[in-house]
C-alpha cells in the first residue's frame, strides 16, 4: 500500500522524463522490499533508479542476487549523499528509527533530507512485517530544509479495524510523545485518534460490519470535526488516511 502511494501521489508528479533516484534505507535481512519498490516503479513506468540502502555489509552483499539494470544495494547509513552518490528525488526509511528518541528522530530526518533535492520527498515510518498496517511522515524538502507535510496511515483490513490499531505503528517520535493534550506538528494525536474510535464505535452500533466501511464512514464524520483530513479524502477507500498537509 505505501509503495502505491509512493508511486501514485510522490513520484508520479515528478515524471518528467529524466531518471530519478529513489533511496531505500534499512532494507533488512534480504532486500526483497526494495525490489518490490522497484518493480512498483518500474510497472507504472517511472523512470528511476532504486538504491536499497543497509549499514551491515553482510546484508548488502546477500542483496546482490536481486539486483539488476535500475536496481543496485550498497552500505551506508545516515549519510546518504556518500552511498548513493546522487541527489535523489525520494528517501523511503521504514522501521529504522523504531528504537531511537525524538530527538534522535529529528537528526535523521535532516541527515537523510541532505540528499534530497528540492521538493524531494522523504518518508518515514513504522508497519508490520507483512505492510499490511502501519503509518509514516510525509516530508518535504523546502528551501533546503525538510519539512513535515503529513502523516501517513493505512490499513488493509486483514487485521480488522479499530484507530486504536495505529498506536503501535506510529513513527517513533510520535509513539513516544502520544499522550492526551500534548500537541505534535500542531496535531494532538491522541485526540484525533480517541475522537474517531468513539466514531468508529458509533458506526459499529448502528449496524454497519464491513471494515472498511466502518474506516470511511467514521473519518467521513470526523473530518467534519477535526479538519486535517481533507488532504487524503480522495484515498479513504483505499484503506489510507492522511493527517495533516499536503500528500502530493
Amino acid at each position: 500500500m505505501l509503495d502505491r502511494f509512493v508511486v501514485a501521489r510522490l513520484l508520479g508528479a515528478f515524471n518528467t522524463g529524466s531518471t530519478e533516484v529513489v533511496v531505500d534505507v534499512g532494507f533488512g535481512q534480504e532486500g526483497w522490499t526494495t525490489r518490490e519498490l522497484f518493480e512498483a516503479l518500474s510497472e507504472a513506468a517511472v523512470a528511476c533508479e532504486v538504491v536499497g540502502v543497509e549499514v551491515e555489509p553482510g546484508r548488502v552483499r546477500a542483496a546482490q542476487e536481486l539486483a539488476c539494470e535500475g536496481l543496485r544495494f550498497v552500505e551506508g547509513g545516515f549519510d546518504l549523499k556518500r552511498a548513493v552518490g546522487r541527489e535523489a528525488r525520494l528517501v523511503r526509511a521504514m522501521n529504522v528509527l523504531r528504537q531511537y528518541g525524538p530527538h534522535e528522530v529529528a537528526e535523521a530526518h535532516r541527515a537523510w533530507g541532505e540528499v534530497l533535492g528540492e521538493g524531494g520527498y522523504l518518508v518515514e515510518g513504522t508497519c508490520d512485517g507483512e505492510g499490511a498496517i502501519g503509518s509514516a511522515h510525509l516530508m518535504q524538502k523546502r528551501q533546503g530544509r525538510v519539512e513535515k507535510v503529513g502523516l501517513m496511515m493505512w490499513t488493509d483490513f486483514s487485521k480488522g479495524f479499530g484507530p486504536w490499531m495505529f498506536r503501535d505503528w506510529l513513527p517513533a517520535d510520535l509513539r513516544r510523545s502520544l499522550r492526551p493534550g500534548r500537541q505534535v506538528d500542531g496535531v494532538e494525536m491522541y485526540g484525533v485518534l480517541q475522537r474517531w474510535a468513539e466514531l468508529a464505535g458509533e458506526e459499529r452500533r448502528a449496524g454497519v460490519r464491513g471494515n472498511r466501511e466502518v474506516f470511511e464512514r467514521s473519518l467521513a464524520r470526523l473530518a467534519d470535526e477535526v479538519g486535517v483530513l481533507e488532504e487524503g479524502r480522495a484515498l479513504w477507500g483505499e484503506g489510507i488516511v492522511v493527517v495533516g498537509g499536503a500528500c502530493g
